[in-house]
């Protein structure tokens, strides 16, 4: 039997405190630090799925999740509910595409390439993706934790709700979804709030 060790909670607590006070740079060079560890625990993606996750610590503070991506794989554009946080690239190379969002859909409004080492701002609100170049991992830590977030199904034209265990794709599991708007109402009403891009 294998043992699969990863950081320590405390480690993860530390992280914690980093994205409440906005220190990418700490959190990034602590993410780092333990990268060996996290890749000893790499999740592998289910079929369908663009990465496997792992929580490797959830809590009343927040949450942090370790994801393993497949080769050029995409998420889907998707929120993080009421949370903001930090992604660390630890391997490989991303395209983060982020959107703008109204009751029509959503639509690009910039985009960047991140390789390992570098932190991705997630202010509450934003809308984005991510596309692996090849293979990778990425570190997500989350304050608070994400409940649920909203994931947007381009080819079916609807915006998801989703329960914050998902991942950042359209689930396969009906229950995950919690709520569905359709863009195709012209109703406002009938749809989530908008988010500006940052």
């Amino acid at each position: 039997m294998r043992m699969i060790t990863t950081p320590p909670p405390s480690t993860w607590h530390a992280a914690l405190a980093y994205v409440k006070t906005g220190n990418a740079a700490a959190l990034a060079h602590l993410a780092l630090a333990r990268a060996a560890e996290a890749r000893a625990a790499r999740p592998m993606p289910r079929a369908g799925q663009p990465y496997g996750r792992r929580v490797l610590l959830e809590s009343a503070e927040g949450e942090v999740m370790l994801a393993s991506w497949r080769r050029a794989a995409s998420c889907a554009p998707h929120d993080h509910g009421d949370a903001r946080g930090i992604v660390i690239v630890l391997d490989g190379r991303f395209t983060e595409v982020v959107y703008a969002v109204d009751p029509r859909g959503v639509r690009p409004v910039s985009s960047r390439t991140v390789s390992a080492g570098d932190a991705l701002a997630v202010d509450e609100g934003l809308v984005h993706d991510m596309r692996a170049h090849g293979d990778g991992m990425t570190l997500h830590v989350y304050v608070p934790g994400v409940h649920a977030m909203r994931v947007y199904d381009r080819e079916a034209r609807a915006t998801l709700l989703v329960a914050g265990d998902c991942g950042a794709w359209v689930p396969d599991e009906p229950s995950q979804v919690l709520r569905r708007w359709s863009w195709d109402r012209s109703d406002d009403a009938a749809h989530p709030a908008t988010h500006a891009a940052r």
